[in-house]
């Protein structure tokens, strides 16, 4: 049980640390924040117009209840819209790491039989903006 349980933590370890994140996984995670925030925002807008036209329309003779609601659609807009900063704000930072990091195939000389040769190895190149 002991060897099964050290077996599992080891691959779960070995593929999150060797895993190679490429520029189109950076920007793919970039796009699915954006998205996510477009929505939320969307969200946001719409109920918080639906909440002021439902506290408008009603007039003078509107009920607590029906204020209520209106004012919940308002609040939950006004939450909705907030929390999709932070999804814009993550989007962009993946944008920016795509812009940074790109896998490239390096051309190396070997020695082989007193000969040069050419080969390919591959590589990550990461660019850091000071």
């Amino acid at each position: 049980m002991k060897k099964i349980f050290g077996l599992i933590v080891f691959i779960a370890f070995s593929a999150t640390v060797f895993s190679q994140v490429s520029k189109n996984d950076y920007l793919e995670k970039s796009k699915r924040k954006k998205t996510t925030g477009i929505v939320l925002l969307t969200i946001g807008v719409a109920a918080i117009t639906g909440g002021i036209l439902a506290n408008e329309s009603r007039g003078q003779y509107s009920s607590f209840e029906q204020d209520f609601a209106g004012g919940l659609l308002i609040g939950g807009g006004i939450a909705s819209g907030l929390v999709s900063i932070p999804f814009f704000i993550s989007a962009n930072k993946y944008k920016k790491k795509a812009a940074t990091v790109s896998v490239n195939n390096l051309k190396i000389f070997l020695s082989k039989n007193n000969q040069l040769v050419n080969n390919f190895q591959p590589m990550i190149s990461l660019k850091i903006n000071m």
